[in-house]
């Protein structure tokens, strides 16, 4: 059932040159960026030349759907689209949220996990505890924030 699942919510934004080009080098090509994005896909603890993680596992589940092997390619999350259109790799599979300039480049799937956006800061004293935190307080200095540059996180400037 979990294979049908993803067949049917991935499969329609494969055209069918991608797909014959899949089949023809054996091979489905996914592109994601290691560098942060645990528990989708992180560097292998016992081998650091591999990864690991729900991304990863759920790239395989596609390629053995297709009767091909998975095969993982490295980009900057802010280039995986440039690498899409440029034909290095077949899908992204590294938690791109839909946008609408995004639908006018590049064809969906249905969402394969809802996420949720979480503030992380340091377990320390005067570390964040609450959005209240984040509120600038007279006499202290004003604390930032990093977010991905180009994800739901960043903030539309006025």
């Amino acid at each position: 059932m979990l294979l049908f699942t993803l067949s049917f919510l991935l499969f329609p934004c494969l055209s069918a040159d991608t797909l014959d080009d899949i089949h023809a080098r054996g091979a489905l090509i996914w592109g994601a960026d290691q560098e942060g994005n645990a528990p989708y896909i992180y560097p292998n603890p016992a081998d650091a030349n591999n990864v690991v993680g729900f991304e990863v596992d759920l790239a395989e589940a596609i390629a053995a759907e297709l009767g091909v092997k998975s095969q993982y390619s490295q980009a900057d999350w802010n280039t995986l689209p440039e690498f899409l259109r440029a034909k290095k790799i077949d899908i992204i599979l590294n938690g791109y949220e839909w946008t609408p300039s995004r639908a006018e480049r590049m064809a969906a799937s249905r969402p394969y996990y809802i996420y949720e956006l979480q503030l992380l800061g340091r377990d320390a004293p005067d570390g964040i505890k609450s959005w209240d935190d984040l509120r600038r307080k007279p006499g202290k200095p004003k604390r930032q924030v990093g977010v991905l540059g180009g994800c739901a996180a960043r903030p539309v400037s006025p």
